[in-house]
């Protein structure tokens, strides 16, 4: 919405759910792909009696409410033949999911697995997950877009920043801790909480 409305010229954001914004009327475009398969997941302990999506029935299950991993878990219920009815779903802000499946309040979280998986981890959890992608949700994820005016004002800019979005996704992959130093060296500068999903 934020680019939608011209806030920002361009974002990050999730392909499906840019899309569900799209059919609402809000005037962005998706011009690049990132990821290619969705990293939306349900995440849950290793010892959870969790192995197929109808084992999610009757559990807890921690979310937060208007995100793309909660508006594509719809997706995901209709394409296993469940309904959101059949489990518990708790409304959390996105920073408490973590603490919430480490304390045990909820049997699984919502979330990115490339984002969340590593850092509950690295914090002594083993983890398994039930990928969207496998359980019938084929979709495009993570995607650059832009606000529709803007992209077709300044097509140059657009090319630009998705061909300079692709070298440092490439220069992040070879190198991964200079793109995590990088990373924290930008949040210092800029008085920013460094993500938690930032490692190394």
């Amino acid at each position: 919405k934020q680019v939608g409305h011209g806030n920002y010229p361009m974002g990050f954001a999730d392909a499906a759910t840019t899309a569900t914004a799209i059919s609402k009327g809000v005037p962005a475009i998706v011009v690049a792909g990132v990821f290619q398969k969705s990293p939306l997941a349900v995440i849950f302990k290793a010892g959870a009696n969790i192995h197929k999506p109808s084992d999610l029935v009757g559990k807890k299950i921690g979310t937060s409410a208007g995100s793309a991993t909660d508006n594509m878990f719809n997706a995901f219920l209709a394409a296993n033949h469940l309904k959101r009815s059949q489990m518990t779903m708790e409304n959390l802000s996105s920073s408490a999911k973590i603490g919430a499946i480490e304390a045990g309040k909820v049997d699984a979280i919502l979330d990115y697995n490339i984002d969340t998986v590593p850092v509950l981890q690295a914090k002594g959890m083993k983890t398994r997950t039930l990928m969207y992608a496998d359980s019938g949700v084929q979709a495009l994820s993570t995607s650059i877009i832009a606000n529709k005016a803007y992209a077709k004002a300044h097509p140059n800019v657009v090319k630009a920043f998705i061909a300079a979005s692709a070298k440092a996704w490439a220069a992040a992959k070879k190198n991964p801790q200079a793109a995590v130093a990088a990373e924290k060296a930008w949040a210092t500068a800029h008085h920013q909480q460094i993500p938690p999903n930032v490692l190394g």
